[in-house]
């Protein structure tokens, strides 16, 4: 294969914003000669919150105040469709409504019903969306454009004012609140936000959540269901949920939403519920402390190098913010070059990328509801980095297809290899504020793709020897006790020892037993790149 940069401006007819001034222009060549045909499309989700998108049909609005950020805005299933042409001109294959289900449509004290997650009853579409037929009518919509629909399931819990409760008070669990979250028993069985909290465990609540959704698998036939709070129910009833469901439609996915950081948290939900996919949070959390908080580029390849804890990384579904997160641009501090940056990543590396509404025309917000603003149709330069970013992944198979190795790990610059079946491409993170050269290649500042096989993968292990004055070594992943302290590797004589991964990533703080609680170093995480080597690795913490 020949050595062949490819822009962003792959497959796309308008140009990405300019880059800031000073970072050094990027080599130049032609471009890669590509047809859509040729290609497989780049699967990526697009996050819509129904309220907030487009008010299609202001007879079923009911009452709605645009100036208060909390009321109901007119959003509904017929605005969606009148908008498909967006979001399937940017490139997305997949879109995912927040519920569309009979809600709760009062306040709460201050808090606005309109987000739909507080369910009345999941067997009915919301008047103010729509109706069951327009429903299926979108799902028809999407299936001819080749497009899928998820529709967001809430099985955890029912709206405060759920008939339900009264109708049936021994289908829920007693009214405790959650008052230790690191409790696994308290989290699944007591009440998030006040929410009545289902007994997913009780047979009649089981039969009652499975006819429910088997319902909209006869009538509407979406192709997979996002399934919310899934650190609040218990597992081994998600996991037959699944197959049971699966059972009335074979190919039916599930995704599901682990909000934790902890990969080894993330796996074991996403093992134990029986998805398909999962969010990926934690890479979620490195691209924003790297992107936009300025932290080392280390902390996106430790997060990366622990893919090893999943079985198949590239089914993960990534992102850098949706409803329940402060905007991407907020997290950057309004600077869109930032943003757009995060988002070329997003689309370069393995998983199944997810938008949400408005990001591509530069929605800011940090906290509710400021997040969950209305939708613009207005141009703005991130809409082009977005569609160029998806023509590029989906005109390389190896961005789409391929898993993600660290290659190398240098300071502040970050090289990576998407290795599929076929072949390989390199991936490169240049923060170091000028050209990088490795091997014969110069790298701009910034994100780029560069379309060259990578080296070998890296197989085998090495051994790693900390040297410092501590009593433990604590850090991602489990080798170095997933953050626990209580978890991590203790000192001895000085030095703390373990067999790495070659190739692997670890970070990692020092710390210290003070009576009976942990005292963790100040400062940044350490950071260390397990590069090929006959002899151990030793590293150096003592102090100077």
């Amino acid at each position: 294969m020949s050595l062949v940069w490819v822009a962003l401006l792959l497959g796309c007819t308008r140009a990405p914003p300019a880059a800031p001034s000073s970072e050094a222009p990027a080599p130049q060549a032609p471009a890669a000669q590509t047809t859509e045909a040729a290609h497989k499309p780049a699967r990526a989700l697009y996050f819509v919150m129904v309220d907030r998108f487009h008010n299609g049909d202001p007879a079923n609005d009911a009452t709605i105040d645009l100036a208060d950020p909390q009321a109901f805005h007119g959003g509904d299933l017929a605005g969606i469709r009148q908008k498909l042409d967006w979001i399937d001109e940017l490139g997305f294959t997949d879109v995912w409504l927040t519920p569309v289900f009979e809600m709760r449509t009062e306040k709460l004290h201050e808090w606005g019903a309109f987000h739909g997650y507080w369910v009345r009853d999941p067997t009915r579409v919301e008047p103010r969306f729509g109706t069951e037929a327009e429903l299926r009518a979108l799902a028809d919509d999407l299936h001819a454009r080749n497009m899928a629909l998820w529709l967001d399931v809430v099985w955890n819990h029912v709206g405060f004012d759920s008939p339900l409760r009264t109708e049936h008070p021994d289908w829920f669990h007693p009214s405790l609140p959650i008052t230790d979250w690191s409790d696994a028993t308290q989290r699944v069985t007591h009440e998030v936000h006040g929410l009545p909290d289902l007994a997913q465990e009780n047979p009649d609540v089981y039969a009652w959540l499975l006819q429910s959704h088997i319902q909209w698998l006869t009538t509407v036939q979406p192709d997979g269901f996002r399934v919310d709070a899934v650190r609040h129910m218990p597992l081994p009833e998600l996991q037959r949920l699944g197959t049971d469901l699966r059972a009335h439609q074979p190919d039916l996915e599930l995704l599901g939403e682990v909000f934790d950081g902890n990969p080894a948290e993330v796996e074991a939900a996403w093992t134990g519920g029986g998805f398909d996919h999962v969010f990926d949070f934690p890479l979620r959390y490195a691209m924003i402390d790297t992107f936009c908080a300025g932290k080392s580029v280390g902390r996106l390849a430790s997060t990366l190098s622990l893919d090893r804890t999943y079985a198949d990384a590239r089914q993960l579904v990534t992102f850098l913010d949706n409803h329940d997160t402060p905007r991407l641009l907020h997290e950057c501090g309004g600077d869109d070059a930032k943003a757009a940056e995060a988002l070329r990543f997003l689309f370069a590396v393995r998983g199944i990328p997810s938008l949400t509404w408005g990001t591509e025309s530069g929605l800011d917000g940090g906290e509710e509801p400021a997040n969950r603003a209305d939708m613009r149709f207005a141009p703005h330069p991130l809409h082009d980095v977005v569609q160029s970013a998806l023509a590029q992944r989906s005109a390389i198979p190896e961005l789409h297809e391929g898993r993600t190795e660290v290659v190398h790990l240098a300071g502040d610059f970050l090289l990576l290899a998407q290795r599929s079946e076929t072949g390989s491409v390199l991936v490169a993170v240049n923060h170091t504020g000028a050209p990088y050269v490795w091997s014969d290649v110069t790298f701009a500042p910034g994100v780029s793709v560069l379309d060259r096989p990578a080296p070998p993968a890296l197989s085998g292990t090495r051994r790693v020897v900390v040297q410092g004055s501590a009593d433990r070594l604590v850090g991602a992943g489990p080798l170095l006790g997933s953050w626990s302290a209580d978890d991590g590797l203790p000192f001895i004589d000085g030095e703390a020892t373990l067999e790495a991964p070659v190739g692997s990533v670890l970070s990692y703080k020092l710390v210290h037993r003070d009576g009976d609680a942990w005292r963790w170093s100040e400062g940044a995480d350490h950071v260390v790149f397990v590069a090929p080597g006959d002899l151990p690795l030793k590293i150096d913490e003592r102090p100077r």
